[in-house]
């Protein structure tokens, strides 16, 4: 399966998780950097504003994105297991997720904007 993560290389967090999907990443996957990526190519819907991933020619962005990576991003499953033992079910794992993402953006110097 063909993936690509992007993120948004300006962002303290965001470079955090791209570290570390890049350590052993599927076969397949690539974690990309926006402001390097040549992702305009292949969508001209893709914004760095929030977690995207193109799969296959589609482009996934926020819920759908998180819920994609959690379920098939091996570095995930931690996060999958701890989630699921305190009782919150998949698709809430998502919404956590992204709730904590632009949370923590919003304290992070370089993404304000």
């Amino acid at each position: 399966m063909d993936v690509i993560v992007l993120f948004d290389n300006y962002c303290v967090v965001c470079r955090a998780l791209a570290s570390l999907l890049q350590n052993n990443p599927p076969s397949g996957w690539r974690v990309e950097a926006w402001q390097e990526s040549q992702i305009s190519k292949f969508s001209t819907e893709a914004r760095p504003n929030e977690l995207q991933i193109l799969r296959g020619g589609e482009l996934l962005s926020g819920l759908d994105a998180w819920s994609f990576l959690i379920e098939h991003a091996p570095q995930m499953k931690a996060y999958q297991r701890m989630a699921s033992r305190i009782g919150i079910a998949p698709p809430r794992q998502a919404r956590w997720l992204r709730f904590l993402g632009h949370s923590l953006r919003r304290l992070c110097p370089g993404c304000r904007r």
